[in-house]
């Protein structure tokens, strides 16, 4: 993430809210894509490297331990009730529809 960082040491993103909302909007989707897919390294606290994805989905490949466990669907409901709802979203919903606005007038894609 250099980019951010070039922006911070220019002087472009200071780090209050609109900016943090900004960054989200426009790159929430990319970020959470490349979540899944970065690399750990592998450290002293005996936590495995590789990619989350790959380590989630296929442990027995990654030769590490499966964490899977069978939870009821009254555990699920409960862990839903706590959890923010997912929506379309990517920053606070004003903004949000103020850049769809803009971007709209201008032709622009959704990032």
């Amino acid at each position: 993430m250099e980019e951010l960082k070039v922006l911070r040491d220019s002087g472009f993103f200071s780090g209050n809210a609109l900016d943090i909302d900004l960054v989200q909007f426009c790159l929430m989707r990319l970020l959470q894509g490349v979540w899944y897919t970065h690399g750990i390294r592998a450290n002293r606290t005996n936590s495995p490297a590789g990619k989350p994805l790959s380590l989630h989905l296929l442990p027995d490949m990654e030769n590490v331990e499966d964490h899977l466990c069978d939870v009821s669907e009254e555990e699920i409901e409960v862990c839903r009730m706590e959890c923010a709802e997912e929506t379309i979203y990517t920053c606070e919903e004003e903004l949000f529809e103020l850049c769809c606005l803009h971007m709209e007038e201008k032709n622009w894609n959704l990032p």
